[in-house]
């Protein structure tokens, strides 16, 4: 009931929020469409590392420990999922075969 009562008289004025990023290893894929990126040990380090310091900058700003919450992970920019690199190999190598292409079908014109 009391429960109720904090959170039925929040207002958006009594959120803080901060959004923790940390630098990950060039790594994962893309499988038919979804990305496949997991997080290895280092990632999760630098995760609770940032939480971690998340938290004590909002108890330095007045927040009450116990309200304190933390959303479920979210990749927002995978790295290593399409390294410009690799991009650019994948259109390397479609351009040279449609120029390859392109030669093959004028040299056929040319044999007519």
């Amino acid at each position: 009931m009391l429960l109720k009562i904090i959170i039925d008289n929040i207002k958006k004025g009594d959120i803080l929020s901060i959004m923790v990023k940390i630098p990950d290893d060039n790594h994962g894929k893309i499988v038919n469409g979804e990305v496949i990126k997991e997080n290895i040990i280092k990632d999760v380090r630098f995760i609770a590392e940032g939480a971690a310091t998340a938290g004590a900058i909002l108890v330095k700003a007045g927040v009450d420990p116990n309200t304190i919450v933390s959303a479920h992970l979210r990749g927002a920019h995978p790295g290593g999922t399409a390294t410009i690199r690799d991009i650019l190999i994948l259109i390397l190598k479609q351009s040279i075969m449609i120029y390859l292409f392109l030669m093959l079908v004028l040299f056929l014109k040319h044999l007519q």
